[in-house]
């Protein structure tokens, strides 16, 4: 970013800051008390920093602070020469523009011009739900002691000159990212006895009280774009073409990572690259506020040599969570020069990556030869690596700031299809309304029409021509064994044989290179052919630490990173917690049959070694890991295994080595060491043997409690007593997500909707009815509050999965893919959905800690109760072909769960799929915490034998579930039927079913629901839902279901 363009966006973000709309908010309030507040400010500094012209005697409070904290940073600003660039710019590009000035002061949004008289109330409206938080009493306190608030005033500018004085040529970046946590520590600093409740929602104080749905953060950072001097503002949109085909691409969980991954890893190269040059402002869509990737960047930057994170920070910028798409907002008369630039800076973060895995792996290679097991063709790295793993479709617009100009485009995009003529109709009733905005100010407000017009026009690009590299030579069929078997798009570089071609000598030799290989970082697996672009997917992990440092100067210093997670480890990994959980209190188990059992399962890691080499297959670590491990440390050999060689204890694993002469003898070895560990030979001992006799026992809660280590009360874990083949594949994905954030179809809202009750039947001049009738316009600060939301939910699920003990593939905002053990996926996903649908997310700023060197929470708005996320559980066998796994959940939840109707809307449903079961529950027919209760408790009762207990240990709470028999959820008949639910609940008492269980299930048959095999009822689909996880839970026959591994 060139100093003048800094300049400018300093000036602006200053002059905007949240404290300028929270002294207009208080003027409304108690405006004598602003009044003597403002007498605290010291005028000398604003005129001998700015200029005495700028000090008016009529002056608006909010004006005279906004200049206060403007002179009062540049007076701290260490940097003399960018000090006087930002006075000049202000004085010259700000205040010399009506219309920029308008834009910071003047209506935020639509109906800031409908309601034109004072407000007394500070509100806070969500624009999606409508729902409210009333933050006048806390405001009033703010007023009382104006020296206070002068005090934060001082803090806030003290804090944001410290900020950026270490930031070097990012200042602004920092500045940009900073601002909302010095805004609220700045007040908590001044106003000690303030509520940290009512402290974390200041961030909710609306830029303009009669606009309450519009935060003053929001209206800040969406102004911010517009401050450019040129007669065009350019709009570009982008979107990396096929990425879940480029995804699917893959044979194991580290390729899924690695192809997400990949994509999010680029497209943030890209968005950084255009941030550093025109502003983090500018990319409107992913918001980079709360990036993990952004925040490291930002780290490195302020430490000067780089920056090392700790486990819980890498697990996070580890995490896809930039999807492979853009929008930014650009200098009208560079659009062209910008669409280039984004080809170009893919191309390069592509070069960089391409580049240091060839070397890496020309050195890796060095001492292997081809000869005939090992298939090697390095001369094709060349020609491979120039290519692009993907496409990149571009549209853009470049809209007029002059009104009149801006009339022949709205014609343009009307004729050409991306607009219809009642959205026409709509805007110009709008523009009405408006008409005392010109220039940068109008468009401000109807942005969101062009935005919708680009995302109409970007959808039927795409579907016509793709803008990047073309596949030019078609795929050969008599070339096929040269081809790669993972896509079957190039000639692989790398092979082998498949041990079964080969001799005894052959496969010993093929044995000892694919364990050299995997000690090196390099993933093969006998019988595949990878090309350059696969292989670096497969080794990505390997190389991901020096390519963070080359893209952002963050050094990754974690001992796992080269290993991950298999469909074994993340199906098994109950089973082990379990064990680890015993382990954890050797002292309750018989010393010398525990020394037995650790033998017995060293030696099977030994023998596992030699058939496969070191395990590159690690454990799941949920939140309970640390404390379970640190525990067991005492047994660490067990605890070895358990980490890293679970997939030792699959028998499947010995199964194809059976056939080989060499190995059979370790094999039958291993077979029946396998049968002692786990306790299938009769007389031996193992530490599930504590779970023995407690299946029967209603008090049985109390004994497992013991089982447990101190400081686990037994809320969190599930309890198995079977390694089990089964996990979840979870595809879910927001509904109507373009209704969503263009306030369109299913989310419109009316004039009316937006504008508060207290407002509306105030003392103020009547509103013609039909303007309150008429549709809401969102501008262009509701786009950055939902674009802002998706970047904020991406961790937060991600973070979710992975402390319950999933693994996230992706995790987009409202797009998520992700690998779940089976006895948890109802309730990972169900938690995920309530946290989609919250009103506001709590934030907890991570940057602040290391800046503002203190722990920083606030409130920001989320999507809204009324935004909605369909899934698709698919309960799969962790030896069933991945890539088709991944294929089926994803065009479930499009073509299944999302095909759902009922009486009171469609789609928000969670399918649930094994084998044929399948179950379409719409989750707002239920709500979340008793459908998670309702289904655990069915699927839970129906895998323990009769009579037996079990326990769900959900939200801290314990309950006691009796067995029952499985045809309670196996049900064929029509249970609409009053005659055929009659009978069910007979035979269902009979079977040993609560009946409270069945006062809750009764009202379910009531109500209809269309799915897509035909009209059913909800009852018969919770049911169906639960006898599909009941498919799953036969095999680890889980005691307790708690809400993480």
């Amino acid at each position: 970013m060139d100093q003048e363009l800094m300049a400018t966006k300093i000036a602006a973000i200053l002059y905007s800051s949240p404290f300028r709309y929270l002294v207009s908010s208080l003027s409304l309030l108690d405006e004598p008390s602003v009044k003597e507040f403002v007498k605290l400010i010291d005028d000398s500094i604003i005129r001998e920093t700015i200029g005495s012209d700028t000090l008016g005697s009529d002056i608006k409070p909010q004006d005279k602070v906004s200049l206060y904290i403007l002179a009062k940073f540049l007076r701290g600003l260490p940097d003399e020469g960018l000090s006087e660039k930002i006075k000049r710019v202000f004085r010259e590009k700000l205040l010399g523009r009506e219309d920029l000035l308008k834009l910071i002061s003047g209506p935020v949004d639509i109906t800031g011009f409908i309601v034109e008289s004072p407000v007394s109330k500070i509100i806070f409206r969500h624009p999606v739900d409508l729902t409210e938080v009333d933050l006048t009493e806390g405001m009033r306190e703010l007023i009382r002691e104006s020296d206070k608030l002068k005090e934060s005033i001082d803090y806030f500018c003290d804090s944001l000159v410290n900020a950026v004085s270490e930031a070097r040529d990012k200042r602004y970046q920092v500045l940009w990212r900073i601002i909302p946590s010095a805004f609220i520590s700045s007040i908590r600093r001044a106003y000690r006895s303030l509520s940290n409740e009512f402290a974390s929602k200041l961030t909710l104080i609306p830029a303009d009280p009669r606009s309450p749905h519009v935060t003053a953060l929001d209206h800040m950072y969406s102004i911010l774009p517009f401050v450019i001097d040129d007669g065009q503002l350019g709009i570009i949109n982008w979107e990396v073409s096929n990425k879940q085909n480029f995804i699917s691409t893959s044979k194991i969980p580290r390729d899924f990572w690695a192809g997400s991954y990949l994509i999010s890893l680029l497209t943030f190269y890209v968005l950084k690259s255009l941030a550093d040059e025109i502003g983090p402002d500018s990319v409107i869509k992913p918001f980079l506020y709360s990036s993990p990737l952004y925040d490291a960047y930002l780290k490195s930057i302020l430490r000067g040599d780089g920056v090392s994170l700790n486990e819980d920070e890498i697990s996070e910028i580890l995490t896809p969570s930039i999807p492979g798409a853009g929008i930014v907002l650009v200098p009208g008369s560079k659009v062209d020069c910008y669409v280039e630039r984004i080809k170009y800076l893919y191309k390069e973060a592509w070069n960089i990556l391409a580049d240091h895995f060839e070397k890496t792996l020309e050195g890796d290679l060095k001492g292997v030869k081809e000869d005939g097991i090992i298939l090697l063709k390095l001369n094709l790295m060349g020609e491979q690596k120039v290519e692009m793993p993907f496409d990149v479709a571009i549209a853009h617009l470049k809209i007029p700031i002059a009104d009149e100009r801006r009339e022949v485009l709205l014609r343009e995009l009307t004729e050409s299809g991306a607009l219809s003529e009642r959205e026409i109709e709509e805007l110009n009733r709008i523009r009405k309304l408006v008409k005392d905005a010109k220039g940068v100010h109008s468009l401000f407000i109807y942005l969101s029409v062009f935005l919708k017009a680009l995302s109409s026009i970007h959808y039927s690009f795409t579907r016509t021509r793709i803008d990047g590299r073309v596949l030019e030579d078609p795929i050969r069929v008599e070339r096929r064994e040269d081809l790669c078997n993972v896509c079957w798009k190039r000639e692989a570089i790398i092979g082998t044989k498949r041990l079964e071609d080969l001799d005894r000598e052959g496969r010993e030799k093929l044995r000892n290179y694919l364990i050299d290989l995997r000690n090196a970082g390099i993933i093969i697996r006998d019988g595949e052919r990878l090309c350059f672009h696969c292989l670096l997917r497969r080794c990505l992990r390997k190389v991901i630490s020096d390519i963070l440092k080359e893209y952002i100067s963050v050094e990754i210093k974690y001992k796992k990173i080269a290993t991950y997670p298999s469909t074994e480890t993340i199906a098994g990994a109950p089973f082990a917690y379990t064990l680890l959980s015993i382990l954890a209190s050797p002292e309750r188990l018989d010393k010398n049959e525990l020394d037995v059992w650790i033998n017995h399962l060293d030696e099977l890691k030994k023998i596992f070694s030699d058939i496969y080499g070191t395990s590159g297959a690690r454990l799941v670590e949920s939140s309970s890991y640390k404390l379970l491990r640190d525990r067991a440390m005492d047994l660490s050999r067990a605890v070895e295994v358990l980490e890293g060689y679970l997939t030792a204890l699959y028998k499947e694993h010995y199964f194809r080595a059976e056939k080989f002469e060499e190995l059979k003898e370790n094999v039958e070895k291993a077979l029946d060491l396998l049968d002692q560990v786990m306790g299938r030979a009769s007389g031996i001992c193992y530490p599930l043997s504590i779970l023995r006799g407690l299946e029967n026992n209603p008090l049985a809660w109390l004994s497992v409690k013991k089982i447990l280590p101190e400081g686990m009360n037994g809320t969190n874990i599930c309890i198995v007593r079977s390694l089990s083949d089964y996990f979840a594949i979870v595809k879910s994905d927001g509904d109507s997500m373009r209704d969503l954030f263009e306030a369109s179809g299913i989310h419109q809202k009316r004039m009316i909707d937006m504008i508060p009750l207290q407002i509306l039947e105030g003392s103020y001049r009547s509103i013609e009815s039909e303007i309150l009738l008429s549709r809401w316009l969102p501008s262009m600060s509701y786009s950055l509050m939902m674009s802002r939301t998706l970047t904020i939910l991406s961790i937060e699920i991600a973070r979710l999965i992975e402390e319950r003990g999933g693994l996230t593939v992706y995790s987009g905002g409202d797009d998520v893919l992700a690998m779940i053990p089976a006895e948890i996926s109802v309730q990972t996903v169900l938690s995920a959905r309530e946290r989609f649908s919250r009103s506001l997310i709590e934030v907890r700023d991570p940057l602040a800690e290391k800046v503002l060197r203190e722990s920083i929470t606030y409130r920001f708005p989320g999507l809204g109760r009324r935004a909605t996320q369909s899934s698709s559980i698919l309960l799969v066998d962790a030896f069933f072909p991945l890539r088709k796994a991944v294929e089926i959940a994803s065009n479930f939840v499009e073509e299944r769960a999302k095909a759902v109707r009922y009486p009171s809307g469609e789609k928000d449903c969670l399918h649930i799929v094994y084998r044929g079961r399948e179950g379409f529950i719409p989750i707002s027919l239920i709500g979340v915490g008793e459908l998670r209760e309702l289904l655990l408790e069915l699927a839970l009762g129906s895998s323990i034998k009769s009579g037996s207990w079990g326990f769900l240990t959900l939200n801290g709470h314990v309950k006691p579930v009796r067995g029952f028999s499985k045809d309670v959820v196996e049900v064929k008949m029509d249970l609409s039927s009053e005659e055929y639910y009659n009978l069910y609940e007979f035979s269902a008492m009979r079977a040993g079913v609560d009946t409270e269980l069945l006062r809750k299930l009764a009202p379910l048959r009531e109500i209809s629901v269309m799915t897509p095999k035909g009209r059913s009822c909800l009852l018969s689909e919770v049911l169906k839902g639960a006898s599909a996880l009941l498919g799953a839970f036969r095999e680890s026959r889980p005691l307790v279901l708690g809400e993480e591994v």
